[in-house]
C-alpha cells in the first residue's frame, strides 16, 4: 500500500514532491510524524520534508547532536528501530535525553535508510506517540516504501539543477546557516568543515543554546572564535 501511494505521489509538480511523499507515508503507516532527510549522517544533511513541527524538531535534534536513529540508519544503510524511547540507548545518550525531556509525546522512533542499490541517500524518519516494536510485516512495508521513495528522489536529483524544495525557510534557518557557519570556522581555523560542525554542536550543547542561534552569531561576527 505504501509503495503504491508513493508512486502516485510522484506524479505532479516536482517542487512539492517531498511534501506529497511525507503525506503519503503518514497516511499509510501507523505513525504521527514523518520526515525525510538527505545525507542524514553527514555535515551536508538537508531536510527535505516534515509532516509538522514535531517532525521538524526531531530532525533538528538529530542534526544538532549528530546522534539518533536517523543518523544511524543513514550511516549504516540498516533500519534503526527504537520501539520505546523510554529505554536508554547507549549509542545516543545526548539525543535520547533531549527527546525524553523536550518531546515527551514521542513513544517510538523508526528510521529507514533511503537506499538506491547499495548507496544511501539519507533516511525516512517516523515517530509515533505510543511505544511499539513493528512486526515483520510492518517492517517490510517500511523497507519497501523507503526503497520506492529513494528511487523517486534519485530520479529527480539526477537532473540538474536541483529542484527548490520546501520547507525552504526551515532548511535555511536550521541547516544552511549551520553549513555556512561551519565553513566560515573551518576556513578561519584551518580545519575540515566536519570538525568545525562538531565543535559548534559541542559548544551549543554546553551553553544550552540552539545550534541555529550559535550559527547566526558566528555568521554575523567579524572575528568568531575558531575551533
Amino acid at each position: 500500500m505504501l509503495e503504491r501511494r508513493l508512486r502516485a505521489a510522484a506524479r505532479g509538480d516536482e517542487r512539492h514532491l517531498p511534501e506529497r511523499m511525507c503525506k503519503a507515508v503518514g497516511e499509510a503507516l501507523p505513525v504521527e510524524a514523518v520526515s525525510m532527510t538527505l545525507f542524514t549522517h553527514l555535515p551536508e544533511a538537508q531536510l527535505l520534508c516534515a509532516s509538522h513541527d514535531l517532525a521538524v524538531r526531531l530532525a533538528e535534534l538529530q542534526f544538532e547532536t549528530g546522534q539518533g536513529p536517523s543518523v544511524a540508519a543513514s550511516a549504516t544503510g540498516q533500519p534503526a528501530i527504537w520501539g520505546d524511547v523510554s529505554e536508554v540507548r547507549a549509542a545516543w545518550p545526548v539525543f535520547g535525553s533531549l527527546v525524553r525531556e523536550q518531546l515527551p509525546r514521542i513513544g517510538a522512533l523508526y528510521a529507514i535508510p533511503l537506499l538506491v542499490g547499495r548507496a544511501c541517500l539519507g533516511s525516512l524518519d517516523l515517530a509515533r506517540g505510543t511505544p511499539m516494536d513493528p512486526g515483520a510485516r510492518l517492517r517490510g512495508e517500511m523497507l519497501r516504501g523507503a526503497r520506492a521513495a529513494a528511487e523517486i528522489l534519485n530520479a529527480v536529483l539526477s537532473t540538474a539543477p536541483w529542484p527548490h524544495w520546501q520547507p525552504a525557510e526551515i532548511i535555511d534557518t536550521h541547516w544552511n546557516s549551520a553549513h555556512r557557519a561551519s565553513g566560515k570556522l573551518a576556513e578561519l581555523g584551518g580545519v575540515p568543515p566536519s570538525l568545525a560542525l562538531d565543535w559548534m554542536r559541542a559548544r551549543a550543547f554546553a551553553s544550552g543554546r540552539p545550534l541555529p542561534e550559535l550559527a547566526d552569531e558566528i555568521l554575523r561576527s567579524t572575528r568568531p572564535d575558531p575551533p
